[in-house]
């Protein structure tokens, strides 16, 4: 067989086999239906909290004594996330992390750190300030500047603290859709103050790190950082980093090292800027890959000839970076419980976890909403063994040992981390009957994303779901139009929509005054999406009347706003017909005057119907248009004069 001339542009993109990149290209053609993530601390309701709005309240109660510097020992890496308190589970990375090198590499010392969070219950800082929101720029990144707050200081001095008590060789940053800014401001002071120091960038977030090299291999390219001018950082780690990380480590910063570690994005000289050693990089993946000699020869040849240019370009960064090959996706077997000791003595871990217990099953999406950030961070999707996260619900339940004895009907509250719970339904099908069969489905309440689907429209699915302690469906619900969500590449078929609200009801009225036997939706919904007429809108408002009694609140209802990032891959589509900011822009169906007003009015249904709602999201893109309302005037006005 001849060599596919779109899997090798493919492969210079990240795409690694031939069986992920055709899977890719076949979930494009799908109009599936997906979720965002955006998950909260509100999932388990016990103190009567719902959504940002008041999780930001209810932090102003905790009292918190500082980390215990006497305790800490010297470390060969230490690793840092800057929270974004308005997602749950910001540690699980770090801990999944922590767990795999632990257990793995006992001679490779770890230690996750939070000294942001530590500083903000310390301090009693306002969570709904300025400052605090900075830390959550997922509307504005790549445009807020952190020099202004002299708060940052006195993080910094914590920061200090533990490095001169840890004595670290690599710090690394765990990067998300909301914290890249501040990331990357504090690897810069860092550096400055331990120029020995390797800085190392890692997560999901990094997908948006790149100039054109970094950009092609992941989903879309963005023009919100240029990795040239990071010179304070050393390594930026691409795709999963468990492997990666460890082969940094045991490598001798040496060019020939470095270049054999897939998935590292590196600065070095100027050794390996050739085409040829680019060429023979892909083709070494190639041969990990299974592809025979003779597919690899023919390869090489068309590499060779007509090639060159793109493969350069999309290898190479200017200025000493170096991209390696993407490296594989973890094989999630090899995955076991993440570690969260180093996180029990945080503020939001003892605050919030004690609420609902983290847990991480499967890693990306199958599939590819419009509007989803998801696609650009992890593009493939896996699960983890059955018995695997079984074992890990176990241990929970155990860890709760003295709870049960005090109350028999007590349950451990937990939260799937996961972009998508059901993206393989059969699987978690099987989970359930998993649980059930151990014994832990009256033993624990749960909840995660749910992907409106087929499966869900058999009530007995439902059932399941509901014996095996599901009580939280997070619903990326969206719109009620199918004509919008054909164009968002969602589940367009609301006949099947609206039989999983007639199942959820059906189960609720079953399960009379038990609360634990029922299930709970928290919709998510955007409002003015590029498409949305005045009666798709209302089609939205319709359905949510129609429900609401099932509808257990609304964890998200945002203005549809540009995520910046996207918008070149948008504008490629030629989906923008006048943009300004994030915010404000129009198309021939909604203005950004109707989608304000569009928002005004399902608030005031949410009211009527007594819903909480969560209006952070709505904030923020309010902020944003009042910011263009008052350049817009003083512009006006400078004109006039």
């Amino acid at each position: 067989m001849k060599p596919d001339r779109d899997l090798l542009i493919s492969m210079t993109k990240g795409t690694d086999t031939k069986e992920e990149y055709t899977a890719y290209q076949l979930e494009k053609q799908k109009n599936s239906d997906d979720l965002k993530i955006d998950l909260t601390t509100s999932v388990m309701d016990r103190e009567n909290f719902h959504g940002a709005k008041n999780v930001k309240d209810s932090f102003k109660t905790t009292n918190y004594s500082g980390i215990d510097f006497d305790k800490l020992t010297e470390q060969d890496i230490l690793v840092t996330q800057v929270p974004n308190l308005n997602e749950a589970g910001f540690f699980a990375g770090l801990a999944t992390l922590s767990s795999y090198i632990r257990n793995n590499r006992k001679d490779i010392k770890i230690q996750g750190i939070d000294p942001c969070t530590e500083y903000f219950f310390q301090n009693k800082i306002d969570l709904k300030s300025q400052f605090f929101a900075d830390f959550n720029t997922f509307a504005a990144q790549g445009t807020i500047n952190l020099d202004k707050y002299t708060e940052l200081d006195s993080i910094i001095k914590l920061f200090q603290k533990y490095i001169d008590k840890c004595k670290p060789t690599y710090f690394g940053f765990g990067l998300i859709d909301g914290n890249i800014d501040a990331s990357l401001f504090f690897a810069k002071k860092i550096k400055e103050l331990y120029p020995e120091l390797q800085i190392v960038l890692g997560g999901c977030g990094v997908s948006l790190m790149g100039t054109d090299a970094l950009a092609k291999m992941s989903v879309a390219s963005n023009q919100c950082y240029d990795i040239k001018k990071y010179d304070y950082l050393d390594y930026i780690i691409n795709g999963d980093g468990e492997k990666t990380l460890i082969e940094l480590f045991d490598s001798s910063k040496l060019s020939e090292d470095l270049n054999k570690i897939n998935g590292l994005v590196w600065k070095g000289s100027d050794d390996l800027t050739s085409v040829e050693i680019m060429i023979n990089r892909l083709v070494s993946q190639l041969e990990i890959n299974g592809v025979s000699k003779k597919e690899q020869k023919e390869s090489r040849q068309i590499l060779d000839g007509i090639f060159e240019k793109d493969i350069e370009e999309a290898l190479l960064i200017e200025d000493n970076w170096h991209v390696n090959p993407k490296r594989e996706y973890t094989d999630l077997t090899t995955l076991s419980a993440p570690d969260y000791n180093d996180f029990y003595e945080n503020p939001y871990y003892k605050k919030f976890y004690n609420i609902a217990v983290p847990l991480t099953f499967s890693r990306g999406c199958n599939f590819r909403c419009t509007f989803c950030s998801v696609p650009v961070f992890v593009p493939m999707y896996k699960h983890r063994p059955i018995e695997q996260c079984l074992d890990e619900i176990g241990y929970w339940i155990d860890k709760n040992k003295k709870e049960f004895e005090k109350d028999e009907n007590h349950r451990v509250g937990m939260l799937a981390h996961d972009s998508i719970l059901n993206g393989n339904p059969k699987w978690l099908e099987d989970l359930c009957h998993g649980i059930i069969k151990r014994g832990y489905g009256d033993k624990i309440t749960w909840g995660g994303n749910l992907r409106l689907m087929k499966p869900l429209a058999d009530i007995k699915t439902m059932e399941l779901y509901r014996d095996a302690g599901i009580e939280f469906m997070i619903t990326g619900f969206e719109s009620g139009s199918e004509s919008v969500l054909k164009h968002m590449k969602k589940n367009k078929n609301m006949k099947i929509v609206r039989k999983i609200f007639e199942n959820v009801r059906q189960i609720n009225k079953d399960a009379g005054e038990i609360q634990n036997d029922r299930i709970r939706i928290q919709l998510q919904l955007i409002v003015g999406y590029m498409n949305e007429t005045e009666e798709d809108f209302q089609k939205t408002l319709d359905f949510v009347e129609e429900f609401h009694d099932v509808i257990y609140e609304i964890l998200t209802c945002s203005v549809f706003s540009v995520w910046y990032p996207l918008k070149a891959q948008w504008e490629s589509d030629g989906e923008y017909l006048d943009y300004h900011s994030p915010v404000v822009w129009n198309t021939k169906y909604c203005t950004t005057e109707q989608r304000m007003e569009r928002i005004d009015r399902i608030e005031k249904l949410f009211d009527r119907l007594g819903l909480n709602y969560n209006t952070y999201h709505r904030g923020l893109m309010m902020e944003h248009y009042q910011d263009f309302l008052d350049s817009k005037r003083i512009s006006d006005d400078t004109n006039r004069l």
